[in-house]
Formats: C-alpha cells, structure tokens, sequence
C-alpha cells in the first residue's frame, strides 16, 4: 500500500511541476480549460515560510488572477500521512477535482 502511496505522490508531484513550468513560461494564457477547475493545494508548511508553501501559494494566486474559470483553495501545516489523507478526502467531497 505504502509503494502505490509514493507513485501516486510521484505522478501529482510530475504533474505539478509541468503545471508550474507552463504558468512559468507564461503560456498559460492559452490554454482555457473547457470546463470549471477547483484546484485545492495542500501545503506541509506554513504559507509564510519562504520555500516551497509560498512558491505553491504565490502560483495558486496565479491562477485565481489569470483564469477565471479556476477556483483554488488551500490549506497549509498539513503532516504527511492519514492527516493529509483526510484533508485531500475532505476537498475530493466537496467538489475538488485536482
């Protein structure tokens, strides 16, 4: 169960960062997503902390100011674990779909 856990961490991860690289290179203006996207981040740390969170977060803003049909919302100081497992649940079943 823990190695199915690490892959589909791994794919979320390679899928974030080909999302970051497309808002980088500001071709992201091209791309209208056919249909309403809820996009919930769930941050280990604070979004404060400089690092990663406020990397995160500083995109997140991105896309609520670039693509109206995007909503985001994001919850930081997640552990690792069942307690972010029960968060991403808590998203999933209110409509999150990535």
């Amino acid at each position: 169960m823990k190695h199915w856990r690490s892959r589909t961490f791994f794919g979320v991860f390679v899928l974030f960062v080909a999302s970051a690289a497309t808002l980088l290179t500001g071709t992201v203006q091209a791309i209208t997503p056919k249909k309403n996207i809820k996009a919930a981040f769930v941050l280990v740390g604070p979004i404060g902390d400089a690092g990663w969170s406020y990397a995160h977060n500083e995109g997140r803003l991105y896309l609520d100011k670039t693509l109206p049909n995007v909503q985001t919302a994001v919850t930081e100081n997640v552990p690792e674990g069942s307690e972010s497992e029960r968060v991403i649940n808590q998203y999933a079943r209110r409509g999150y779909n990535l």
